[in-house]
């Protein structure tokens, strides 16, 4: 059997803490700790989360700035659903249901697992929705709807500051998109203007004065209007989104064209669009939550609807210490 002095012309050192510039391949014996590190590269990755409870599509963006305090609520099983979960980092719950059972609807990106709010969407086979939730953390109350009731499309915000844009007004199989944009304060909501090209099927994320608009165009909202900025590199729609317009996150959705399931994952510095580690599960219509670099993928469809979780971390490029384990 070789040994590691034989392969490396070198015994395993012990050091009291990890050596400063480890490199790759390198393994020590940390006496303070007592464990055995080898030095790997620090790339960029998505690992495996837990599973919700309920396999869904449709969930309409999720809430959550943190990757450990996350909500994922209604979409479609493929019947509608209420269906409301809570992610601590490693679990779902289930929690109370919404009110109103949906998909293709939008949520405060930029809420959490304590105080969210979901909005619009579809309730086959006729209602084109309106209706407004507010999350308490404990439970979902009806608040005043929106001025204009519409599916596929996005929202970013808080739970008192929300944002809504995009989607369409009409019943499938008709299209209809819009570009209208509303604010949320808390109470009602206020058109403000519009997206500057009417799509559907858009993500978005960020604050109610600082958003993305993604799709197969890309728009910047400054609390007042809409520029258009630099695309991504694969043009696709039903995506989900994390981060902010500095530090923001595209994964998955159906590539344009043709439509097929995507497995890409683009991060986006204020500026352009950089292509990422693609997800391990091609998905659209997930559920997005967390920042630009700690991001949640959750449910979806492949078409076929999942439950599966994926957390994104961004390495940082150099080689950090692992600690060895054993069966």
């Amino acid at each position: 059997m070789s040994e590691y002095k034989g392969i490396k012309g070198a015994k395993v050192r012990n050091y009291t803490s990890d050596p400063d510039n480890p490199l790759e391949g390198q393994v020590w014996y940390n006496d303070t700790t007592g464990a055995l590190r080898v030095g790997e590269l620090d790339l960029s990755a998505w690992s495996t989360g837990g599973n919700m409870n309920t396999a869904r599509s449709g969930l309409g963006g999720g809430a959550g700035t943190l990757q450990t305090a996350a909500l994922g609520f209604g979409g479609s099983t493929p019947a509608n659903t209420g269906a409301t979960e809570s992610y601590n980092g490693t679990a779902w719950t289930e929690v109370n249901d919404l009110n109103t059972p949906r998909n293709g609807h939008a949520g405060s990106k930029a809420g959490s697992n304590t105080a969210a709010l979901a909005f619009g969407g579809f309730n086959p086979p006729t209602s084109i929705l309106g209706v407004t939730e507010t999350w308490n953390g404990s439970s979902w109350t009806e608040v005043n709807d929106l001025n204009t009731a519409r599916r596929l499309f996005a929202g970013a915000g808080t739970n008192t500051a929300g944002l809504a844009f995009g989607g369409s007004t009409n019943i499938p199989p008709n299209v209809g998109p819009t570009g209208a944009t509303e604010t949320w304060n808390g109470s009602s909501w206020t058109e403000v203007n519009d997206l500057n090209t009417d799509r559907l099927s858009l993500t978005g994320t960020g604050t109610n004065t600082a958003a993305l608009a993604v799709s197969t165009v890309t728009e910047q909202w400054n609390g007042s209007s809409w520029t258009e900025i630099n695309d991504l590199n694969t043009l696709k729609t039903e995506s989900s989104s994390a981060g902010t317009v500095t530090s923001g996150l595209v994964y998955g959705g159906l590539a344009q064209p043709p439509g097929s399931v995507t497995a890409t994952n683009e991060s986006f510095n204020g500026t352009s669009w950089t292509e990422e580690a693609d997800l391990t599960t091609g998905r659209f219509g997930a559920g997005g939550a967390g920042t630009g670099t700690a991001a949640l993928a959750f449910g979806g469809g492949t078409p076929g609807r999942v439950a599966s979780t994926e957390e994104w971390n961004t390495g940082t490029g150099g080689v950090v210490g692992r600690t060895v384990t054993t069966d």
